[in-house]
């Protein structure tokens, strides 16, 4: 892999810093982002759908003036139901829809449909293909610790399954140099199934998990699932880390 810089900005939010260009992925704080060195390249910011967790319309002042200048371009996850608050009309703004594909400036913006809410986005720069899934989960509640009416249980765990494996089905295949995927902890038993499954249908060589709710030992407990993966995993413990790949 060509040399990247990855900051963890906290829950979902990275920036990544390939050769040519910056990317920023679902940052809603700046406590991390003075750290990060922006300088002159291309800068382009992601949200892959609204909810709080995921998105906060600072981005626009933050990448937009403080850190990224006149360059940033903004790429939103659209979503009929949950609606980005505060977007300035501006060009330099684009809201995708799942299953969608743009180019600007050298670089190409893919997306996948979400379970949830938005998109997931598939980014491709400087030869190199970055994946972040924004909340595209195996979202199986039936082993969290509740109590649940067996065949309520059994249909809902029919239709999660149905429904993230034909949202990543266009992943199969494909390679991924670094993507950035969920390991909630509130999911109990079926925690590990959503890296598990990106896993086993794309070729990934690194993956750096995600939306753990400063959980980190998660990943701990995912490694010592899966220690034929482990070298696979970027180990994160806290917001401000840095990692050269």
């Amino acid at each position: 892999m060509k040399n990247i810089k990855i900051t963890f900005t906290g829950h979902s939010g990275f920036i990544v810093d390939t050769e040519g260009a910056m990317l920023a992925f679902d940052v809603i704080n700046d406590a991390a982002l003075s750290e990060v060195s922006f300088g002159e390249k291309p800068l382009f910011v992601f949200s892959s759908h609204a909810h709080g967790d995921h998105y906060t319309p600072k981005i626009f002042t933050w990448f937009g003036g403080e850190y990224g200048g006149s360059c940033a371009e903004f790429f939103l996850g659209d979503d009929k139901e949950v609606k980005f608050s505060r977007v300035p009309n501006n060009n330099n703004i684009h809201f995708m829809k799942g299953c969608e594909s743009f180019e600007v400036e050298g670089i190409k913006i893919e997306t996948l449909s979400s379970t949830d809410a938005g998109v997931a986005f598939i980014v491709t720069v400087d030869e190199l293909t970055i994946f972040h899934a924004g909340d595209l989960v195996w979202w199986d509640w039936t082993q969290d610790g509740g109590v649940y009416d067996p065949e309520e249980a059994r249909k809902e765990a029919e239709e999660t399954e149905r429904d993230f494996k034909n949202k990543i089905e266009p992943l199969r295949g494909r390679h991924i140099d670094f993507a950035m995927i969920p390991l909630d902890p509130r999911l109990g038993g079926t925690t590990d199934w959503t890296i598990e499954e990106f896993n086993r249908i794309a070729d990934i060589d690194l993956i750096a998990p995600m939306h753990q709710w400063e959980d980190y030992k998660t990943t701990d407990a995912f490694i010592k699932n899966h220690p034929e993966i482990e070298k696979k995993i970027i180990k994160i413990k806290k917001a401000g880390e840095t990692f050269e790949l």
